[in-house]
Parts: structure tokens; C-alpha cells; sequence
């Protein structure tokens, strides 16, 4: 698989996953179906065309007063 049929694959899998997978999920994904990418050609490709990932909130501390 190649840059832009590699791309399109990535933009399906994220968009199927809300929008929320990074490159590690979005590689995980991409096994499951049988497609052959390498992790880090999934990361440079989601950095060069703009898809990203949900970055999971923390729980802000709580401040007694």
C-alpha cells in the first residue's frame, strides 16, 4: 500500500472511529483489516495530512478550600 491509497485508509478508520484514534490505534486497525502499512509511515502520514487523534483528559485536582 502506498502514500495516497494508505491515506485514504487512515481517513476511513479515523473517521469510523469518531474522529478520536491517533497512529498507534489507527495501525492497529489497519492489521485487523489486512492492511500493510508500517506504524510510523501511519504517524508521518496523519502528521502531514492533518489527521489527529483525542488526547484523553486527566481529572483536574481537586482543591480543598
Amino acid at each position: 500500500m502506498r502514500g495516497e491509497q494508505t491515506i485514504g485508509h487512515i481517513h476511513r478508520i479515523h473517521a469510523t472511529s469518531g474522529r478520536t484514534y491517533g497512529a498507534r490505534q489507527t495501525h492497529r486497525q489497519s492489521r485487523r483489516k489486512d492492511l500493510a502499512a508500517a506504524r510510523r509511515a501511519i504517524e508521518r502520514l496523519m502528521r502531514e495530512d492533518g489527521p489527529e487523534g483525542v488526547v484523553p483528559r486527566t481529572a483536574a485536582p481537586h482543591h480543598h478550600s
